[in-house]
């Protein structure tokens, strides 16, 4: 109930091993502050495991295009599409465990929010949205001809 982002944040990754989403959002010394809170140290056997499947999932997703029209029709918080350095993301459900509150991804749904994104994270932070990508944004045949000449 005391973590900024939300009793949501934490309770999604119930049962779950949470660490690369935890190193995504915070650094070394939030870790630290939490000793006190450390139950025990999870032991993973199977190997398999070893790759981190979020990145896996990912990695092998197959990007379509979309265009900014079809961006503009999922601009609602229950379907929630959002452009991010040429990447287009379907961010509906993480937007309710986004550390910074919901409504600051919500208002950007439909449209691209790489500035907006930009003034707060660096590029990298995407690896936490990386299994929820669409497609790549792109422009109708025509407006690209234009921008080329």
């Amino acid at each position: 109930e005391h973590h900024p982002g939300g009793a949501k944040s934490i309770i999604s990754l119930a049962g779950s091993d949470g660490t690369t989403f935890f190193n995504n959002v915070h650094s070394k010394a939030m870790l630290d502050r939490l000793q006190h809170y450390l139950v025990g140290v999870l032991e993973v056997k199977d190997e398999s495991m070893e790759e981190n499947s979020y990145d896996a999932e990912a990695n092998s997703k197959e990007l379509r295009a979309v265009s900014g029209e079809e961006l503009k029709e999922h601009s609602r918080s229950q379907d929630c599409w959002v452009a991010l350095h040429g990447v287009v993301y379907d961010l509906t459900e993480f937007s309710m465990y986004h550390p910074g509150g919901s409504y600051l991804i919500q208002k950007l749904a439909g449209k691209d929010g790489t500035d907006k994104f930009a003034v707060f994270h660096p590029e990298e932070k995407l690896e936490m949205v990386k299994r929820y990508a669409v497609g790549r944004l792109v422009e109708k045949e025509g407006v690209m001809a234009l921008q080329n000449q």
